[in-house]
C-alpha cells in the first residue's frame, strides 16, 4: 500500500494569526511507503482517447465545526454537506475536440483542467460529483491515535458502504477489468492525528444491489476547504497513481510531487516540473549540446518546452524551464489565492539530473535545509533566490550539485549569459566554453 502523509496541526490558525499570505497549509509531513508491485500506476497517463472517468464523493463529520474565518466559510462553512464549489471540481463529460474549449473555460480551475494542461492534452480526468447522505459520520477529536484511526477506517467503511447503493460503480470501471481504479473521497475536515492525503486507500471489496461484486480503489483527502487548495492535495495524490511513486525532493517547492518539511511555506509545489512531465512521457525535452545564442523559452506549463543539456560519457544531464505566474494554476502571490500555495519566483529553474534524480541549482548557491521530518527525511525548501531572472544575474556557471553539502560543486564548462525576461518570455545564450 502506498501511503502519503501530510500533517496539518495549526497551520489554518496560524494563517489566521498570522496573516501568513504565502500558502495554505503552512505545514506538512511526508512519509512514503513503497507501493506493493502492480497496484500503481493505476491511472494511465496516456489513456485511450484521452479519457479517464472518476468519482468525486463529498462528506463530513456531522460534529465538525472547525472554521477559520473567511477561509473555510468562502469554500465549505461547516454547517453544508458539500462545498460550495462541488459543480466545478471536475467536468462531467468524456473528451471531444469539438467542445474542449468550452468545457475548459466553462470550468477552469477543475482537476479535468489542470491536468489537461499539464499533460499537454493526453489525459482528460472527467467524472462525477457525489455528497455523501448516510448515517452520520463522527469525528472523536481527543482520543488515542488508535481510536482516531479506528473512527477514520469506520467512516471510510460507511461512505463506501452507502456509495456502492447509490453509484453506479460500473460506470468508473475504465478498462472493464471489475475494479473501481480510482475513487476521489474528499472530506472536509479530518481528525487533527496525521494525514491530509493518501494516495492508496487500502483495497475494499463491496456488493452492489444487484449481487456483483465490485473492488473499490481510491485516494483520500482531507482539510478540503476552497477549491484551489483541494486540487492541489487531489492532483498530487493523482500523480501517485500515475506512477510516481516516490517523492521527488530535489526540486523543492518547483514541482507537485515533492515531499515537503515543517517550515512553512512548505508546500509540494502546484504544478508539474519537466522532469515529472518527461517521467510520464507528457514533454520531449529540447536537447541543446552546443552553443547556442539567443535560446528562448516560454512558461513551461502553457508552452510545455523544457530544455536538456546532456553530458558526454554519463546518462546525467541538466534542465532548464521557465517558470511564471499563470491563472489559474499558478496565480501570482497579489492575487486572491496568495493565501494558497504558488511558485515561489519567476525565471530560469535549473536542475542536474542523475540516477538519484534531479537536484535544484539554486541561483544564489544556496541549498535551504528545512527542519527534518524524520532521520532519514531531509526535505529542501525553494525559493525566489533559486531562479535566474533578468536584472539579477546575467552570468551563471552550471554545476553538478549534491545535496551533501559536504561534497564540492563540480564545474562543467557551460554558462548561461545574457538572460533575458520579456513578458515572462525568457532568452539566454548557452555557452560551452
Amino acid at each position: 500500500m502506498y501511503t502519503c502523509y501530510h500533517n496539518f496541526h495549526t497551520a489554518v490558525l496560524e494563517y489566521v494569526i498570522r496573516k501568513m499570505a504565502a500558502c495554505f497549509l503552512c505545514v506538512q509531513i511526508f512519509f512514503w511507503l513503497p507501493a506493493k508491485s502492480g497496484e500503481l500506476p493505476r491511472i494511465s497517463a496516456n489513456p485511450p482517447g484521452r479519457n479517464f472517468r472518476t468519482l468525486a464523493i463529498f462528506f463530513k463529520p456531522a460534529n465538525d465545526t472547525f472554521e477559520a474565518g473567511a477561509f473555510t466559510r468562502s469554500g465549505w462553512p461547516h454547517e453544508l454537506p458539500e462545498p460550495v464549489w462541488k459543480d466545478k471540481f471536475i467536468i462531467p463529460t468524456p473528451y471531444d475536440s469539438i467542445d474542449v474549449q468550452k468545457c475548459l473555460a466553462e470550468y477552469p480551475e477543475s482537476i479535468t483542467a489542470f491536468y489537461h494542461r499539464m499533460s499537454g492534452g493526453r489525459l482528460w480526468l472527467y467524472g462525477d460529483v457525489l455528497t455523501y447522505q448516510g448515517p452520520p459520520l463522527y469525528r472523536n477529536v481527543g482520543a488515542s491515535r488508535s481510536e482516531q484511526r479506528k473512527t477514520w477506517r469506520e467512516n471510510n467503511s460507511k461512505v463506501m458502504n452507502w456509495l456502492v447503493h447509490h453509484y453506479d460503480l460500473s460506470k468508473i470501471d475504465n478498462d472493464g477489468d471489475g475494479l473501481a481504479e480510482c475513487i476521489i473521497f474528499i472530506n472536509r475536515a479530518r481528525p487533527k492525528f496525521g494525514f491530509q492525503g493518501i494516495a492508496e486507500l487500502p483495497l475494499t471489496k463491496v456488493q452492489d444491489p444487484s449481487g456483483r461484486w465490485i473492488q473499490l480503489r481510491g485516494i483520500y483527502q482531507t482539510d478540503c476547504y476552497t477549491l484551489f487548495a483541494t486540487r492541489h492535495i487531489v492532483s498530487h495524490e493523482i500523480g501517485h497513481c500515475l506512477g510516481i511513486v516516490s517523492h521527488l525532493n530535489g526540486l523543492c517547492r518547483w514541482n507537485l510531487m515533492s515531499g515537503s518539511g515543517q517550515n512553512g511555506p512548505s508546500l509540494s509545489g502546484v504544478t508539474m516540473s519537466a522532469y515529472e512531465k518527461n517521467l510520464l512521457g507528457w514533454l520531449e525535452f529540447i536537447d541543446v549540446d552546443s552553443t547556442a545564442h539567443g535560446v528562448t523559452l516560454g512558461n513551461l506549463t502553457e508552452t510545455n518546452q523544457a530544455v536538456r543539456i546532456r553530458l558526454k560519457n554519463t546518462t546525467d544531464y541538466f534542465v532548464i524551464e521557465n517558470r511564471q505566474y499563470s491563472w489559474p494554476f499558478e496565480p501570482s502571490p497579489d492575487s486572491v489565492d496568495s493565501l494558497h500555495a504558488t511558485l515561489p519566483g519567476v525565471g530560469l529553474v535549473l536542475y542536474y539530473v542523475d540516477e538519484h534524480g534531479p537536484n535544484i541549482l539554486p541561483a544564489d548557491g544556496e541549498i535551504r535545509s528545512v527542519k527534518k521530518a524524520g532521520k532519514n527525511t531531509p526535505y529542501y525548501d525553494g525559493d525566489q533566490t533559486d531562479v535566474l531572472n533578468a536584472n539579477q544575474l546575467d552570468d551563471f556557471e552550471l554545476y553538478r550539485n549534491s545535496l551533501d553539502k559536504r561534497k564540492p560543486r563540480e564545474q562543467v564548462g557551460i554558462r548561461l549569459r545574457n538572460i533575458k525576461n520579456r513578458n515572462g518570455t525568457m532568452t539566454f545564450d548557452l555557452v560551452y566554453l
